[in-house]
């Protein structure tokens, strides 16, 4: 079980306590795509598989609403996690439904370990779908994102380091952050993911959440320059911010 006590969002990475960090709008809000520029990154040639993704967000916008993530479809099961509006992200608690069996959600989870499902009772949340879709490629220091089957937008991406990769596998983002601070390393945006450092398991005052976000340090984008968060340019990670919803599904792949 999670600790509920309060944390600002912590990339593995990414946004120390002393970072400064505020909410960055609704969590379901959906905008017209960002006007996409040419980029130094190659274009990915293979096509994907268009895709709809159902989110679920905590119904209730008062902070602390918690709501608890169980082993199985019943309120007798195990209680894997309990998640709080404001606590284990800014904002209120999003997940990414994979199945409804009667008044239950079977959902992607954002806690430990990495990959984990869950039930959350319906009545708790509201849903939302999208086709929206991220594709980190670690090995070409590569970002792409997709509305449908349509390329909207690739760039070059930071990665992990050989010693502190980014952890590999399918997520989703979180929640959506501003930085306060000028000229912050993380840049004015960061995404937190549903993804967990493999090598940390608290940073910087945190649980060691992986997150994607800007950067104070341009030539650092396109390299394995990071402890395990995707960094990218300032101007890719603003785009994105005006353009996704959260629960966007992201692949990390080698």
């Amino acid at each position: 079980m999670r600790s509920l006590n309060v944390r600002r969002l912590t990339i593995a990475v990414a946004i120390a306590v002393t970072a400064g960090v505020a909410a960055a709008g609704p969590a379901h809000a959906l905008s017209s795509v960002a006007k996409v520029t040419p980029t130094t990154a190659p274009k990915p040639s293979a096509t994907i598989t268009p895709r709809v993704t159902k989110v679920a967000v905590n119904k209730s916008g008062v902070a602390k609403s918690t709501i608890k993530v169980y082993k199985d479809a019943s309120e007798t099961s195990q209680v894997l996690s309990y998640l709080a509006n404001g606590q284990e992200v800014k904002g209120r608690v999003v997940f990414t439904v994979v199945e409804t069996q009667g008044d239950w959600l079977k959902v992607n989870a954002p806690i430990r370990p990495n990959g984990t499902q869950g039930w959350i009772k319906a009545d708790q949340v509201t849903t939302y779908t999208h086709d929206y879709y991220i594709l980190v490629e670690l090995g070409l220091k590569r970002v792409s994102v997709y509305k449908g089957a349509k390329l909207i937008l690739t760039d070059k991406a930071g990665v992990g380091k050989a010693k502190t990769p980014t952890p590999i596998g399918s997520f989703y983002t979180t929640e959506l952050v501003k930085t306060t601070k000028k000229n912050s390393p993380y840049g004015p945006f960061a995404y937190g993911i549903s993804a967990f450092s493999e090598v940390y398991q608290t940073f910087g005052g945190g649980d060691g959440r992986v997150g994607m976000h800007g950067t104070n340090a341009a030539n650092s984008v396109g390299g394995a320059t990071t402890n395990g968060c995707v960094r990218l340019s300032n101007a890719t990670i603003t785009k994105l911010r005006t353009t996704l919803p959260l629960g966007v599904p992201i692949d990390l792949k080698a």
